[in-house]
């Protein structure tokens, strides 16, 4: 693809563009230019500086994520590992995420370590589903530190090889949703040496 005028063909870092300018479209940062397509400087972290981790259950469902500092409402980015996929492949980023300004949250389908078995799978979205409404119910508690940070819309879904066959079946689920503006599917479906995870059911 071309962004920006220039040949990208690893898509990785033209999906955290996408996720970027979506942040930046809806932070209430003011940003005079996007700086596009450079390595290292996707690298660097955002102004909103190093994000609270919160651990928390609800629903029957765990789920980590990333708060940044302040009190600004921000943008919901919702993620889903890959099979066997663990927060430490994909913190780092996240992370990065977080410092630009969104709140994301990463769903597991047991625990960190049930999510590490190769058989511990599912592909029809409902995590990324349910990780927006646990999202969309803290921004309203006000013991939690996700009180009044959450915009409700402007709302992205995301996954990568399994979590990626997740967040087309979660957008599809949410199809009607006006707030979900982008779905970001990073090498959906084949991944690793024993093929496929579940086919989507429909």
């Amino acid at each position: 693809i071309n962004v920006a005028g220039k040949r990208i063909t690893n898509m990785a870092p033209a999906m955290r563009h996408l996720a970027f300018l979506l942040i930046l479209s809806a932070s209430p940062v003011t940003c005079t230019y996007f700086r596009d397509c450079d390595a290292q400087l996707d690298k660097e972290k955002g102004p909103f500086g190093s994000p609270t981790f919160v651990n928390e259950t609800w629903g029957k469902t765990l789920f980590w994520s990333l708060v940044p500092p302040g009190n600004d409402t921000l943008p919901l980015i919702v993620f889903m590992h890959g099979s066997t996929g663990q927060w430490e492949f994909y913190n780092e980023n996240l992370e990065l995420y977080a410092s630009h300004g969104a709140v994301v949250v990463f769903p597991f389908i047991k625990n960190p370590e049930g999510d590490k078995k190769p058989f511990t799978l599912n592909t029809d979205g409902r995590y990324l589903v349910k990780a927006i409404n646990y999202a969309l119910n803290m921004t309203k508690n006000g013991s939690s530190a996700f009180f009044n940070r959450v915009d409700a819309h402007n709302i992205v879904i995301a996954g990568h090889s399994m979590g990626a066959t997740c967040s087309i079946e979660a957008s599809k689920t949410l199809l009607e949703e006006k707030a979900i503006k982008l779905t970001v599917a990073q090498h959906p479906g084949v991944c690793g040496p024993f093929g496929p995870p579940p086919p989507p059911p429909n």
